[in-house]
């Protein structure tokens, strides 16, 4: 069952009222409090794809850098050692090197995403859909066969294979 809008601009789900929408000073406002319990799954999928919802709204949009710095390493005082990230996999296609880390703690574009370093890209992994990290900006997308590849290849990552199943198999049959 999905959402129910009223006249009096109530949203209803599941014959509760869960939120309204207004129109004000010339802007649509949605207020929405939900809840809702699943069968021992984690809240993760629909949490993240909420999140990705409203960070597609103009608000929530980064403006364009006004400054851009960049260093070498010999520019640092004390030189940085050791790793400093924990990469899980990292998958080359067409070129481009991705790494995906386990407990990467931005949820930015989605839930599974990974990072062209050498080129200031993310890649969201459900959709193909490529970023530039600074700017947030599509700038290009891979899919059909490339998608697949990128898929089969995380699904079997022992790291990645419960996320694949949980936000790319889920969505299949949704």
């Amino acid at each position: 069952m999905g959402l129910e809008f009223d006249l009096d601009g109530n949203i209803i789900y599941r014959g509760e009222k869960v939120g309204n929408f207004r129109q004000e000073d010339g802007r649509s406002v949605v207020r929405i409090n939900l809840e809702y319990a699943t069968d021992g799954e984690e809240p993760l999928g629909p949490i993240v794809w909420l999140a990705h919802g409203l960070a597609q709204l103009p608000e929530n949009q980064p403006s364009d850098a006004s400054l851009v710095f960049e260093s070498e390493q010999e520019d640092l005082e004390a030189p940085i050692s050791g790793p400093a990230l924990l990469v899980e996999k990292q998958i080359k296609i067409k070129g481009h090197n991705w790494v995906f880390h386990k407990a990467d703690t931005d949820f930015w574009p989605s839930a599974l995403h990974g990072h062209e370093y050498s080129y200031n890209l993310k890649i969201d992994a459900l959709t193909g859909d490529i970023y530039n990290a600074t700017s947030r900006k599509l700038v290009g997308k891979i899919k059909g066969q490339r998608l697949a590849e990128l898929h089969l290849k995380l699904r079997e990552s022992k790291d990645f294979s419960d996320r694949v199943a949980q936000l790319i198999d889920g969505n299949i049959n949704q």
